[in-house]
């Protein structure tokens, strides 16, 4: 088992939805993402998906992708702070 730690969004406005056990990523442009099993296959999509996005900003989201795509796993537990409760909530998914 794994522990990460997520943003639940801008401002954690999603942390009630992640303490049910929702936990998500927010790309809606990438589409179905079941045939990406590597990082070079996350960074073919994510340079057709947000060509015009900084080469400096791009190794962190592909990163971040393959991460949540290929590495988190059912069982891992998983963090994030609620901004409106001011306090660290966390659940295992």
């Amino acid at each position: 088992m794994n522990i990460w730690i997520l943003r639940a969004g801008e401002g954690g406005r999603l942390a009630e939805e992640f303490a049910e056990g929702y936990v998500a990523v927010g790309w809606n442009e990438f589409g179905d993402m079941t045939g990406i099993t590597d990082k070079e296959e996350s960074r073919k999509l994510h340079d057709k998906v947000y060509h015009d996005v900084k080469k400096g900003a791009i190794p962190t989201s592909v990163a971040m992708f393959h991460r949540f795509r290929s590495i988190l796993a059912v069982g891992d537990k998983v963090v994030t702070y609620d901004v409106s409760k001011r306090e660290y909530t966390s659940w295992v998914r």
